[in-house]
């Protein structure tokens, strides 16, 4: 056996042994961020999560029964996941938790950090559930999210009246994922949003402000102890994609770059991109609750802004 299959071969033994805990919290616009925060303050959550890397993923130690019975009141009864084992436990089907969240805007378009939600006036929704499955090393979550918005017609000023518009109805893949899982490290498929980097309102780089995107994903599961300290991370390639049934919004249509682009009547239909990025986090050893560490993305221009580019220049 040379070099290459036998340490293929003991990845995958390693993969194999391991217990694994791949379902994680969710960056949603109902997600529990504040609830995380104190549970850490509290020393009831460890340390060693720098939480400018999300989602967080559950552990042998953090399960998802122990994190409902942490946010639980005292009179309150805890949350209990609802789950099978098979297979002498190398199997697990398990149900997520059912989500609704709905909004209203009463009087224009105004939307932050809500996910899937559109800037829409009137009342709209998105419910989310779904399973997740264990096999060994392979994990699928399956979380969709369904949209809908009654997205009303709204005065925007006098020179341009009222802006027409249509109801959407969306059914988007959501928090779901396919991974394979091995001790503090994952490697898989993902539409899952992410968050990225520090704050409470608004992160350095990737948020829930939009809905999640496909994308390939090496990531660490937990901190990763080292001699020198705990390291985190997170290496994405993906697409991203513009919303092809929503007008641009008229603040960036009478930008001067929009006009140049796409005229000062057109609108901008949708395209792609692509994306790579990446960030790290590092808490040394000898410097206990300090974090440092740095975040990276490339994304490219979308074949129709270089078309309009090229044919402008020549």
């Amino acid at each position: 056996m040379n070099v290459e299959k036998k340490v293929t071969f003991s990845i995958l033994l390693l993969l194999v042994f391991f217990k694994l805990y791949a379902q994680s919290i969710p960056v949603l616009p109902l997600s529990l961020d504040d609830d995380i925060r104190t549970l850490q303050l509290q020393g009831k959550i460890s340390p060693n999560y720098s939480l400018t890397i999300r989602p967080l993923y559950f552990t042998k130690k953090f399960t998802q029964d122990t994190f409902f019975a942490l946010i639980a009141s005292d009179k309150k009864t805890a949350l209990k996941e609802a789950s099978h084992t098979f297979w002498g436990k190398f199997g697990k089907l398990s149900l997520l938790p059912t989500t609704v969240l709905t909004k209203y805007n009463s009087h224009h378009p105004y939307g932050w950090n809500d996910g899937a939600m559109i800037p829409a006036k009137g009342f709209q929704s998105i419910i989310s559930t779904g399973v997740y499955a264990e096999l060994g090393p392979l994990s699928i979550q399956l979380k969709p999210e369904i949209l809908n918005a009654s997205n009303q017609a709204y005065e925007i000023t006098e020179a341009f009246g009222t802006l027409p518009t249509k109801k959407v109805k969306r059914f988007l893949p959501g928090q779901s994922s396919v991974r394979l899982n091995g001790g503090p490290v994952s490697l898989g498929l993902s539409s899952e949003n992410l968050w990225w980097g520090p704050g409470q309102f608004s992160s350095l780089m990737m948020s829930n402000n939009a809905p999640g995107f496909l994308h390939l994903t090496f990531n660490s599961r937990k901190p990763l102890k080292t001699p020198i300290g705990f390291f985190e991370w997170q290496v994405i390639s993906g697409k991203l994609e513009d919303d092809p049934d929503l007008d641009a919004p008229i603040e960036i249509r009478s930008l001067r770059s929009y006009r140049f682009v796409f005229g000062s009547n057109s609108i901008y239909q949708g395209d792609w991109k692509y994306i790579n990025a990446m960030t790290f986090s590092y808490q040394p050893s000898f410097l206990k609750g300090i974090y440092v560490g740095f975040s990276r993305q490339y994304s490219g221009l979308s074949k129709y802004v270089l078309d309009q580019l090229r044919t402008a220049v020549l």
